[in-house]
């Protein structure tokens, strides 16, 4: 009944509540006052947000430490002292003296995109760069995020006359498991998504009907001066990921460091919506559950921005 009760969070969620929390029993044993931390007193817990508040960069390292405190008190049965009027002032106190703006990082856009195909495309392009170019015009043209690309399977790829359907067995918000579908149309273009996804699992030499990761790491091959997939069905790390793409977009020319793997999804998603793309579907497409989530995506081009001082009347 343990496990059930922990696993009603999503897995990445509860290993954060209890290295939290861990870090709340560790401050809490330098103090003989400190009887104990199940059920903790909400003066112990107002003093511990405090010394977080004397280090942190950001309120939201106080905003986890006071949710994990609730969740441990909550699977131990005991009342939250973090709904006590104290505590919740000191929360609100940290919002307000460690609140900075958050640095997003720049959406891909199209011109971005050519110009990878540009540099590592082509008729005789080597496995490696096919892997690149795969998982940078799936991501952008799927709205992908990192947990979504690397776990795709062959098996998950259903290829169609005028597109491909992509099963995304679970997501960051699919709490349940349900899987949702991605499609993504062909393109009459030697960049199009389909053609270079196709010519990576030939090159790579994947069963389409196995159940292999479709990103894996690669191996050199000195005998033939060539690289291949390596064996173990492991899908490819978020730090390889990143670095990856990264590096090619170093070679483009451009600051790598303004970029990541969330921007091909910010940025399918902005080109997307400056195209005129309905909210409803861009929701759909991208796995989103609310338009809040998927406007903090969307970047609006200046033409759009314009439009409101231009439809007053005037």
């Amino acid at each position: 009944m343990k496990n059930s009760v922990i696993d009603s969070k999503a897995r990445n969620t509860t290993v954060k509540y209890a290295y939290s929390f861990k870090r709340f029993v560790v401050w809490s044993e330098k103090y003989t006052e400190i009887k104990s931390v199940l059920p903790a007193d909400e003066i112990y817990v107002s003093l511990y947000l405090q010394y977080l508040m004397q280090s942190a960069k950001h309120y939201s390292t106080i905003e986890a430490a006071c949710y994990a405190i609730k969740w441990a008190h909550s699977l131990a049965g005991f009342e939250d002292p973090c709904a006590s009027d104290i505590v919740k002032c000191i929360v609100e106190a940290s919002k307000r003296k460690l609140n900075r703006p958050i640095q997003k990082k720049e959406p891909m856009n199209a011109n971005i995109m050519l110009s990878l195909f540009k540099k590592f495309g082509g008729t005789n392009s080597s496995l490696k760069n096919l892997r690149l170019l795969a998982m940078c015009f799936l991501a952008y043209s799927g709205f992908l995020r990192y947990s979504e690309l690397c776990q795709i399977r062959a098996k998950n790829i259903t290829f169609g006359n005028d597109h491909i359907d992509i099963y995304i067995e679970s997501s960051k918000t699919d709490c349940y498991r349900k899987g949702k579908n991605v499609l993504i149309a062909k393109l009459d273009q030697a960049h199009c998504p389909v053609k270079i996804l196709s010519d990576y699992l030939d090159k790579a030499k994947i069963d389409r009907s196995s159940d292999d990761f479709v990103f894996r790491a690669l191996s050199y091959c000195k005998s033939t001066n060539n690289c291949k997939l390596r064996k173990k069905n492991i899908q490819l790390s978020y730090t390889r990921t990143r670095e990856i793409v990264k590096g090619a977009l170093s070679e483009l020319g451009l600051n790598a460091r303004i970029f990541g793997t969330h921007s091909f999804r910010a940025g399918g998603c902005s080109a997307a919506s400056n195209s005129g793309v309905s909210d409803r579907l861009l929701k759909i497409h991208g796995r989103w559950k609310s338009d809040i989530a998927k406007d903090s995506y969307i970047s609006d081009n200046l033409k759009k921005r314009l439009l409101v001082s231009k439809s007053l009347g005037l």
